[in-house]
């Protein structure tokens, strides 16, 4: 069945296509200052402000995770959830769990009876489950030659490591200008899309998520409780994120539910300001590097404003 699923799925991420709404991350507001205030203080500012920037730029390069010489992918299409290998009731909490999540970043979310790109799948034996998901489809999970997943290493990972979570993510180009699928599929032959020229500051692609498959192995991940276990689905399930438990250690993250000194039992603020700054970067960055920046730079305003918010 999951093949069925990860085929359509791919035959669907070309269609109906349409580039999202020019976003830009707001600049974060200065508040006035009656008098100046003492040198100290004001030297303290600046060191805070260069701790949280510093802070911001290590999640992000830790969290994030494209393919190489790609930005990282958001969803711009309608969200839609399948869940196989839960009881009805746990199934449900999940799909409400992604949806809720996906709408918060404003993103769409399919009615019932959607055709799945979020495919969740909880087994016995996740190691056992992958291997055969990849053995029966390889396009599924790497539908091009290069760019639209980790590669052959990672699927590797993907297919062999001992893990309570698994995940993989595809995404795919199209063209900024008119949405169109900017490469080919199941075909050697290339493609052309017409769309206007890239310059410094933005390029005539983005790349876009065309599904994920995320596999629980039931035994591993046994003691954990199953809202935090379904958050750390949902985080991964909005973006390309390092299946590296390593890359991560020590931030304050939901990636970090397994770890063994971990106390994480839900998504973090880091985790959600993260997302926002994410989803609120401009897609047509002309390089990794400056997507990277842009969405650090959301990220520190993003917990700036959640340091000098008053207690309620």
């Amino acid at each position: 069945m999951l093949t069925s699923l990860l085929i359509s799925a791919m035959l669907a991420a070309g269609q109906d296509a349409a580039p999202p709404a020019p976003q830009q991350t707001p600049a974060p507001a200065v508040a006035a200052q009656s008098a100046p205030q003492p040198e100290a203080q004001l030297e303290d500012i600046i060191v805070e402000g260069l701790r949280l920037q510093e802070a911001s730029k290590a999640f992000v390069e830790s969290v994030g995770a494209a393919p190489r010489g790609t930005s990282l992918a958001t969803w711009t299409r309608t969200v839609c959830v399948g869940v196989t290998g839960l009881p009805t009731n746990h199934a449900q909490y999940l799909i409400d769990r992604v949806s809720a999540l996906a709408l918060e970043l404003g993103l769409e979310v399919g009615e019932p009876g959607c055709k799945p790109n979020v495919i969740v799948l909880a087994a016995e034996d996740g190691r056992a489950t992958a291997e055969a998901l990849v053995q029966r489809s390889s396009m599924g999970f790497r539908p091009t030659a290069g760019g639209s997943s980790l590669g052959r290493d990672a699927l590797r990972d993907f297919r062999s490591e001992e893990a309570p979570l698994r995940w993989w993510h595809v995404a795919l180009p199209f063209s900024v200008d008119t949405g169109e699928l900017a490469t080919s599929l199941r075909s050697e032959d290339p493609i052309s899309v017409a769309s206007r020229g890239g310059s410094r500051l933005a390029a005539p692609i983005r790349h876009d998520l065309a599904w994920v498959v995320v596999v629980i192995d039931l035994k591993k991940a046994q003691g954990k409780r199953f809202p935090a276990l379904v958050d750390e689905i949902a985080f991964v399930s909005m973006a390309q994120v390092n299946p590296d438990p390593e890359e991560v250690e020590g931030k304050n993250t939901i990636l970090n539910l397994f770890h063994p000194d971990a106390s994480v039992e839900a998504l973090t603020e880091w985790d959600m300001d993260y997302l926002k700054a994410l989803y609120a970067a401009r897609p047509d960055r002309p390089n990794p590097g400056m997507q990277e920046r842009e969405i650090a730079r959301g990220l520190a305003s993003q917990r700036r404003t959640a340091q000098d918010a008053p207690v309620q």
